[in-house]
């Protein structure tokens, strides 16, 4: 499962990033140790602020995510990551 988390990024500021975590029941979840696995980016992008969980989908080897992002102006835009197990 993705979640959205905080962290403390650049000039004191917190900042939300994606993680991962895994479980065997669905009850008692694990973080990812390579967490975060999709953060914000700084000097003027599109998600420099705020990246937030969307859409996670897996097939077979492959995951594609889709997810929000906040740049400048504090505009909403949309994200899209494709890749394999090994990346995420």
């Amino acid at each position: 499962m993705l979640f959205s988390g905080k962290e403390l990024g650049q000039g004191g500021h917190f900042y939300r990033s994606i993680g991962r975590t895994t479980s065997k029941d669905g009850i008692n979840w694990v973080k990812d140790d390579i967490n975060p696995i999709i953060t914000y980016v700084s000097n003027d992008e599109w998600n420099q602020f705020s990246t937030v969980a969307g859409v996670f989908i897996r097939k077979e080897d492959e995951y594609m995510v889709w997810f929000s992002g906040v740049g400048q102006g504090f505009q909403w835009n949309i994200g899209f990551f494709w890749g394999t197990v090994s990346c995420l």
